[in-house]
């Protein structure tokens, strides 16, 4: 049995599409008493200029979007892994927001919450299965932190003990704001760094690799890292194995021929690929 399972557990996750602004509010209110997300992001000087310009607030959902977005869960719903289905238990919240927010990219808050900007620029089944990732990574971050480690990741605590140039940019990001860095093999440290330091976007990051022990930091990606990971992944999945593991399993048929996936399936199990129709 996985992580909460019995064989009373449920076989299909509680999918609450939240049109209502007030009610999305309130979801993220509560949310920000969890993470306080946004309030980190008002703290930190490089984060608060990234974000100039922008809302971080819920939308209204027009009816159409309601439509679409009602679409893609249900067109997701027969491929969901089984370990989603029982052991996400309580409702996952679909929630609109302002289409500044975040560069426009989709997220996730406490403890069930999946955000988007543009549902129609971003969202597709895929992206719901990499976000249902995220909400399983947060809620059982144990179980995670234990196969990360056995994957050749370690979480990082030191904060104190990196460049100024790359700690004082830093993107935050609210998929791993719990957890933030994270080392492979005792040696590497990805690190999401915003591309211009003096004019800073949120949507513009290069992912800068630190090496712990030598005290450089190169913007390619190590050999270490290249020969365990599938060479068509984003360059942005690098900055922490939560975004990793994400996208191996959503998209397994496109990124299982690497050895971090064939690692990963024996840590998780066939409970946690989608399922073929």
């Amino acid at each position: 049995m996985g992580l909460g399972q019995s064989l009373f557990a449920p076989t299909s996750i509680d999918f609450r599409i939240i049109g209502e602004k007030g009610v999305a509010q309130r979801l993220l209110e509560e949310a920000e008493q969890k993470d306080f997300y946004v309030e980190e992001c008002r703290d930190d000087h490089a984060n608060t200029l990234a974000r100039r310009g922008s809302t971080y607030g819920a939308r209204e959902m027009p009816a159409e979007e309601v439509s679409f977005l009602k679409v893609i869960v249900e067109n997701a719903r027969d491929h969901l892994p089984l370990r989603l289905r029982t052991e996400l238990t309580g409702p996952v919240w679909l929630v609109a927001l302002d289409r500044s927010a975040e560069g426009g990219m989709p997220h996730t808050r406490p403890d069930q919450i999946i955000c988007y900007p543009d549902v129609y620029r971003t969202f597709s089944v895929s992206t719901l299965l990499h976000e249902l990732w995220h909400v399983h990574q947060r809620l059982y971050i144990g179980w995670w932190t234990e196969v990360f480690r056995r994957m050749g990741w370690e979480r990082w605590v030191s904060e104190d003990d990196l460049p100024l140039t790359l700690e004082s940019h830093r993107r935050f990001n609210p998929d791993t704001l719990d957890a933030p860095l994270w080392c492979f093999q005792q040696t590497w440290l990805p690190i999401p760094v915003f591309r211009d330091v003096v004019s800073p976007k949120v949507d513009e990051v290069d992912v800068w690799f630190y090496h712990i022990s030598l005290k450089y930091h190169v913007k390619s990606i190590p050999r270490e890292l290249k020969a365990e990971y599938h060479p068509s992944l984003p360059l942005s999945a690098y900055e922490h194995p939560r975004e990793l593991t994400a996208y191996l399993l959503s998209e397994p048929e496109r990124y299982r021929d690497c050895p971090a996936f064939q690692k990963l399936a024996s840590e998780v199990g066939d409970i946690s690929f989608p399922v073929v129709t």
